[in-house]
């Protein structure tokens, strides 16, 4: 059984690591699983001058969450933003990442490729330049391109015309890149019930999509978008996959919510 009290945080960045409570961190990092990469906010309090300097824009930066003894990566990209200022007593440099490159985000690319070239191929030699590792390609049509292709923006842009061309959506985690079907689901588990950090029973969500319940937990570093999860409860009960979700890393604060539907 995990001792869900004793928390801890981990960030590592400009070769060095932070620990809570030795110092006091705090976090908010965004999901879904949409082609947009997830987003944090981490907040690290009283750094002294010289190490709140070796904190760029550019950096890489690991964050990693969880209990004593369970510990895992919430979130791993590229620092887009640091800013530093007061507040009270204490001094905060909030650091801002994606979970991507810049490579990714704003480098162009302009290609013409020969006749009979597959999507998938084109979308390999595009997502070669972004900076990010290559994860699962699953291309529901990987189309063959008669006539060619020719390819002009952004690789960001580029990558997520040619994966839409092929029924596919993009997928960004811990700094890895997917081409994977809509509503796809991975194999993970997790089990979601009132012993291992179920907060309270799940809503039902008034919405239009396929979100169907959201459901708040002590702070999961396994749940992520597309995740599958087991969920025992007075309410909802059976296999539903994540959609979107949020992990709050504060004072007070520990914990995952999540918008899920079924799996």
């Amino acid at each position: 059984m995990v001792d869900f009290w004793l928390r801890e945080i981990k960030v590592n960045t400009a070769g060095k690591e932070f620990n809570y409570p030795d110092f006091n961190i705090e976090f908010r990092v965004e999901f879904d699983d949409e082609d947009e990469p997830d987003t944090a906010i981490v907040e690290l309090f009283n750094l002294n001058p010289d190490t709140e300097n070796e904190i760029k824009k550019g950096n890489s930066l690991v964050l990693s969450a969880g209990y004593r003894e369970d510990v895992g990566t919430v979130l791993a990209g590229e620092i887009t933003n640091v800013f530093s200022y007061p507040d009270g007593r204490d001094r905060i440099c909030e650091v801002e990442v994606l979970d991507a490159s810049e490579a990714f985000l704003s480098h162009r690319v302009s290609q013409t490729y020969k006749e009979g070239i597959k999507s998938s191929q084109v979308l390999n030699d595009v997502l070669a330049q972004a900076g990010l590792e290559i994860g699962r390609i699953s291309l529901p049509d990987d189309i063959t391109y008669t006539n060619g292709r020719t390819v002009d923006g952004r690789i960001r842009d580029v990558a997520k015309e040619i994966a839409g061309e092929a029924g596919a959506k993009l997928y960004i985690h811990h700094g890895i890149i997917y081409a994977i079907p809509p509503g796809f689901s991975q194999d993970v588990r997790v089990l979601i019930n009132k012993d291992t950090g179920l907060l309270h029973s799940p809503g039902r969500i008034d919405s239009d999509d396929e979100r169907i319940w959201e459901i708040e937990s002590l702070l999961n570093y396994r749940i992520r978008a597309g995740v599958r999860l087991k969920v025992e409860s007075k309410t909802a009960n059976g296999v539903y996959r994540v959609v979107k979700g949020q992990h709050t890393g504060a004072a007070g604060d520990f914990s995952t919510r999540i918008e899920v539907a079924f799996a």
